[in-house]
């Protein structure tokens, strides 16, 4: 029979972008001196139909490509669109090619370090998984860190008090995912499809799916989920569950916190904010 092969369709050399993109695009250090090289396969990295292309596929990932030059290294690799983000951590000697602009070599570890709080994830797989949420196709809205408030998920009760558990013994969470976001800030959420921008403000309020990172941590903390518009929140305030935080996770992420008392919170509503990365390093190395 025909052996089948991990052939490659696309071949992109992404340079910094700010507009249309995804986060990975437009970190201001990942993002330029093209160092990210956008590979697409013929057929899909995942399933029993493309089993051998998956093989050949790893085994040419594990040494990195060699490309204009420099030594790219896998950062990222969605599997169902069979597509791999390389990275460039190094310029090979004597290979620099013309119209190719020089960079700093980093290390896969520093890059991972600059991206996201991604050391803390204690399986390989879930940080995989992780990092793809970093080139999901999204518009750029840039919110004051310091009106990002975080509060604990909200679990479900049943008539006589008593948590509601579901069929893993755990409780059920009813805000899972789900995050609040200030009315005012609905008139600078363009109209998006598919992480194009379809016009220029949407119709009227709208739930609105985020993939972020707040910069406050020590190192940056990866956001993922819902927002909906409440009134009772001021300006661009945004309220984040800690079910939506996906980076790092929630036992390290907690030590990074410190009570907030806004003044518009009612009574009652615990809300967190981030300490300084020099608290939060303390609180860490005295847990």
């Amino acid at each position: 029979g025909s052996r089948r092969r991990a052939e490659v369709r696309e071949v992109h050399l992404h340079r910094l972008s700010s507009a249309l993109s995804n986060m990975l695009l437009r970190d201001s250090v990942v993002g330029a001196h093209a160092r990210l090289l956008q590979v697409t396969m013929m057929q899909p990295l995942r399933g029993e139909a493309s089993r051998q292309a998956q093989a050949t596929a790893e085994r040419a990932l594990k040494a990195g490509v060699v490309f204009a030059g420099r030594l790219y290294e896998p950062l990222v690799v969605k599997h169902d669109e069979a597509v791999v983000w390389f990275v460039a951590t190094k310029t090979l000697a004597n290979e620099q090619c013309d119209g190719v602009p020089a960079f700093e070599p980093l290390s896969l570890e520093a890059i991972l370090d600059r991206l996201g709080a991604f050391r803390y994830i204690p399986s390989m797989d879930k940080m995989l998984n992780r990092l793809q949420l970093l080139t999901t196709p999204t518009i750029p809205l840039l919110v004051p860190p310091d009106d990002v408030y975080y509060v604990d998920d909200l679990e479900g009760r049943n008539p006589d008090g008593s948590p509601s558990l579901g069929a893993d013994a755990k409780p059920i969470i009813m805000t899972d995912g789900n995050g609040l976001f200030g009315s005012e800030l609905v008139s600078q959420v363009p109209l998006v499809h598919h992480g194009v921008k379809a016009g220029d403000k949407v119709p009227g309020p709208s739930i609105m799916q985020v993939r972020a990172r707040d910069p406050r941590g020590q190192m940056h903390i990866i956001i993922k989920g819902t927002l909906t518009p409440c009134g009772y929140l001021p300006g661009s305030t945004v309220v984040i569950p800690m079910s939506m935080v996906k980076c790092p996770p929630a036992e390290v992420f907690r030590l990074w916190l410190q009570p907030a008392y806004p003044g518009w919170a009612q009574p009652g509503y615990k809300l967190f904010t981030v300490k300084r990365p020099a608290a939060a390093a303390a609180a860490a190395a005295a847990a």
